[in-house]
């Protein structure tokens, strides 16, 4: 290569690396592009925030076209018909509360001290996906109309996924104790939960390391599912 084509060559890449600083420092816009101090924990946490308040927003306006369909019906027998059929179809969807009698299990983490015992290892000691997915397919399994996990609806598009030694329901991120509310008929459902191989597995860990396991009776009110119920990617989980 000649000098010249060489010193072009060096000018090129220059010219380049300034215009790449320059759109990074326009992006950026006085600000660092990524927080080196930022941990998972804090970026999950600072999204399940942001996700709370669009969801706040989300209600409240929906609470308000409720309000207009109501008004604009304006005593017409047909859209009223119709505005009955949607609500019956609501509890079905799980997009409307339930009250009625049921069952409350709750799991959480072992004791500290369970460290200690023989063979525990620390991922023994708390409660994992798997095992809120045991206790919910065993209440389906159960016959329940409706469930929820801390609170949050369970539908079809739901999922229950590991942040760390956390637990992120619906996009938002929850800390144990675990509680999952089923209503339905309570001995069928207690029954579902004796005859599940992954209930099962979790009480005989519950048992021997102190893993929290305690199933209540009772009348039980679910709050209707709020978020968006449109699939945009799915695959069958293997």
């Amino acid at each position: 290569m000649t000098t010249l084509a060489a010193r072009t060559a060096v000018f090129v890449v220059l010219v380049l690396c300034g215009l790449l600083m320059t759109t990074s420092a326009r992006v950026a816009d006085g600000t660092q592009l990524r927080n080196e101090t930022s941990s998972l924990s804090d970026i999950v946490a600072q999204r399940s925030q942001s996700n709370e308040e669009l969801q706040q927003l989300i209600s409240e306006r929906r609470a308000s076209i409720e309000e207009l369909e109501k008004s604009a019906a304006g005593g017409d027998s047909g859209v009223e018909e119709a505005q009955s059929a949607a609500e019956g179809l609501a509890v079905a969807a799980s997009t409307a509360a339930t009250t009625g009698p049921g069952l409350s299990v709750t799991l959480d983490d072992a004791p500290p001290e369970s460290a200690g015992i023989d063979g525990a290892t620390a991922n023994d000691l708390i409660i994992h996906q798997q095992d809120l997915e045991g206790v919910i397919n065993a209440l389906w399994a159960g016959g329940a109309q409706g469930i929820s996990v801390q609170g949050q609806r369970i539908v079809s598009t739901s999922s229950v996924k590991c942040v760390g030694n956390t637990l992120r329901i619906n996009a938002r991120v929850f800390s144990p104790p675990y509680t999952v509310e089923a209503v339905g008929d309570q001995e069928a459902l207690s029954a579902a939960l004796e005859a599940s191989p992954a209930v099962t597995v979790y009480r005989s860990y519950a048992e021997r390391l102190g893993l929290g396991w305690k199933v209540e009776s009772g009348p039980i009110t679910l709050t209707e599912y709020a978020d968006s119920l449109e699939v945009d990617q799915a695959k069958v989980k293997q």
